[in-house]
């Protein structure tokens, strides 16, 4: 099992802008974790119930559900240094 897991809340995830905003959302965590995570991309409209428990107000909206603390990160997820910095990597 992986330490980490990641639920990422989006709009519609079948758009052009959030498949780019996957793209370097993955590169970024292949590329600063080193190794496996989960991702769940989930559609804040299905099921409703998730993103509710979740307090999602404003998609997209990146949660890192494991490890602890629970981090989030609210609105543009396309640098990735300041990804890792809002997660918690201060190294880089």
């Amino acid at each position: 099992t992986s330490a980490y897991l990641f639920k990422l809340f989006v709009r519609q995830e079948e758009t052009p802008a959030t498949e780019t905003m996957l793209s370097l959302l993955r590169q970024s965590l292949e590329t600063y974790l080193n190794q496996a995570y989960p991702l769940q991309v989930v559609e804040v409209s299905r099921p409703p119930e998730q993103a509710e428990r979740y307090h999602i107000s404003a998609p997209p909206t990146l949660i890192q559900v494991m490890p602890h603390p629970t981090r989030r990160i609210v609105g543009n997820l396309t640098n990735p240094k300041q990804i890792m910095q809002l997660l918690g990597y201060q190294d880089y």
